[in-house]
């Protein structure tokens, strides 16, 4: 069957355009795909290690305020507890973690001299999102 010349080169430039649209939809998800497999997948032993690390910076911080001190070790202590268990519930962990960042954020907006504590805490804390399964906005940064 003859189309018409006008209608038949719109059939034809529709179709590219799907085609154009679809490869370019496969190749975002595959791009996307890559770069999840390229993001370093931590082990539990390799997490573990990081909270102890940042337990160790608020222990050892002097400027941060007791209860403060407390309160942040706490959920960190809670964090910790679940993610050392045979089968981690990790959003749990997380839930507990984003509490501790939260309370040491603030702290930091508060009291200027426990900022590079928040500072020496979010790098560690950046690389977590991934084994937690949550967004890397999660804990506040």
């Amino acid at each position: 069957m003859l189309l018409a010349a006008p209608l038949q080169d719109e059939l034809e430039r529709s179709g590219i355009l799907w085609a154009i649209a679809v490869l370019n939809k496969v190749l975002c998800n595959l791009a996307l795909s890559r770069s999840m497999t390229y993001e370093k997948q931590l082990t539990q032993e390799e997490v573990i290690r990081m909270l102890a690390q940042i337990e160790q910076m608020v222990e050892g911080f002097p400027e941060l305020p007791e209860a403060t001190k407390e309160k942040s070790l706490r959920y960190l202590g809670a964090a910790k507890e679940e993610a050392q268990s045979d089968e981690p519930d990790k959003h749990l962990a997380a839930g507990n973690l984003k509490r501790m960042a939260e309370t040491l954020k603030t702290t930091s907006e508060t009291i200027a001299s426990t900022k590079t504590l928040w500072e020496n805490v979010k790098p560690v804390l950046q690389e977590l999102p991934i084994w937690f399964g949550v967004a890397k906005s999660f804990f506040g940064f």
